[in-house]
């Protein structure tokens, strides 16, 4: 059980850890995680016994996981990974994709995230404002919300 203070070996400590959802411990944390059932005393015959199984109904289980060893989820991640180097995968699409110029679907193409935010802004546009009318705000600050009221 953890939590009892002073040096603790760890269980199966993991060589090294990806970053993100996949990182793991590797100090290899306590051994057991489930929480231990407690004995309360108790008032009335039986309900030491009721106690105990509602704490078995639901006891702390064990650090839970993704599925595969943290080597096996980085080699899927690299074998999905196109390397800078590498032969285009979309021969028949223009370089200027996405793009507002040239060959090639425009901006229409892409996600309307410049419209998400700009309504995020929109939604602090006051409070920005207000800020940098104060006399102690910085040029840069001033010249950043300017920007923003005249891209709206």
């Amino acid at each position: 059980m953890a939590g009892k203070g002073g040096y603790q070996k760890p269980n199966k400590p993991a060589s090294f850890s990806p970053p993100g959802k996949f990182s793991k411990r590797t100090d290899g944390g306590p051994g057991d995680t489930r929480q231990a059932q407690m004995k309360i005393p108790s008032s009335a015959y039986g309900e030491g016994m009721e106690t105990a199984a509602i704490q078995g109904g639901a006891p702390l289980s064990a650090t839970g996981g993704s599925s595969g060893s943290p080597l096996q989820q980085i080699a899927d991640i690299k074998s999905r990974i196109v390397p800078l180097d590498a032969e285009t995968q979309r021969p028949d699409e223009p370089i200027t994709a996405g793009m507002p110029f040239g060959e090639g679907p425009g901006t229409e193409a892409l996600p309307n995230f410049r419209q998400q935010e700009y309504n995020i802004v929109d939604k602090y546009m006051p409070a920005l404002v207000r800020f940098a009318d104060e006399a102690d705000t910085p040029q840069s600050f001033r010249l950043f919300v300017r920007y923003l009221q005249g891209n709206q």
